[in-house]
């Protein structure tokens, strides 16, 4: 792990699996009634939701702080400045370029994927660029 930190004992619940199927191989191999069985069953079954609860337990500081990395790291990815905003923006205007810039085929095909427009073709505040 980076800086020091320690991350959750993964090899911890990755041991179950193995303890698991020991333990109903264990089982079956008894020669007890049906009954009995599905008892021992049931008993590897909450035997095994416990030490689930009680690795999560263990592991909280550990999940969380891991899900608080990740999402700084991807919020701090897709950060933008108000100072960068404005100073493109200032930039653009100043150069006189428009605030919003459409693709030489207009509104009509930028948004023909989900719908069609119908702009009359006289109004000349929907002309296509020549």
């Amino acid at each position: 792990m980076s800086s020091g930190t320690r991350g959750p004992r993964w090899w911890r619940l990755y041991a179950l699996l193995p303890l698991v199927v020991a333990l109903f191989v264990a089982e079956n191999g008894l020669r007890i009634s049906r009954v009995g069985h599905q008892g021992i069953q049931a008993g590897i079954v909450i035997l095994v939701f416990g030490l689930v609860e009680w690795w999560l337990s263990a592991n909280r500081y550990e999940l969380m702080e891991q899900e608080r990395r990740q999402t700084r790291d991807l919020v701090r990815g897709r950060h933008f400045t108000a100072r960068r905003l404005i100073t493109d923006h200032a930039e653009d205007k100043a150069r006189g370029a428009p605030m919003f810039r459409l693709p030489p085929g207009g509104l009509r095909h930028t948004l023909e994927d989900t719908f069609d427009l119908d702009i009359p073709e006289s109004d000349p505040a929907h002309r296509r660029p020549e």
